[in-house]
């Protein structure tokens, strides 16, 4: 009996429902958002790829980092990130004030459909970060650092 238990346990550890750090996916396959560490991905529009990562430190605010390719130019930046119930604060690190009041919608990242002024430092003439949905598809930081920034550089550190 002390065998079969032993030999069911890794089983059990590897069905096993979860989320938080490691990543893994609930029964209908989504990636847990309980911790905010992983990657988000949005399709922008003509194709290219938008992307946000973001990483948790034990006693700190996480760290996030985005970069929003549009027909019109692109937008990046980096910060940080608290997660409060449904609401996640994006605070920019820059020269301009810009802080993003984002909605947590199960596995997505809804940004507000207009930002503050001060946002649009970030942003080439004629892109914006309004309106951006990314969903989140890897929880683990090995999957964050797979954001690249414009110059193909992790966007996460």
């Amino acid at each position: 009996m002390r065998q079969a238990i032993l030999l069911l346990t890794p089983l059990l550890a590897a069905c096993g429902g979860g989320g938080g750090e490691t990543g893994e996916r609930d029964s209908r396959g989504a990636v847990q958002t309980a911790e905010l560490t992983g990657l988000y991905e949005a399709r922008g529009q003509g194709g290219q790829g938008d992307r946000m990562c973001m990483v948790s430190e034990p006693s700190a605010a996480a760290g996030f980092g985005i970069v929003i390719e549009g027909p019109n130019g692109s937008c990046g930046g980096a910060g940080e990130a608290v997660l409060a119930n449904d609401r996640l604060r994006l605070v920019m690190t820059g020269d301009e004030q810009c802080v993003i009041e984002a909605r947590v919608e199960g596995t997505q990242v809804a940004f507000p459909s207009t930002v503050p002024e001060g946002c649009a430092y970030y942003c080439a003439p004629g892109a914006t970060l309004s309106g951006a949905r990314f969903e989140k598809t890897g929880g683990t930081a090995e999957d964050a650092m797979r954001a690249l920034d414009l110059a193909g550089d992790p966007l996460c550190r």
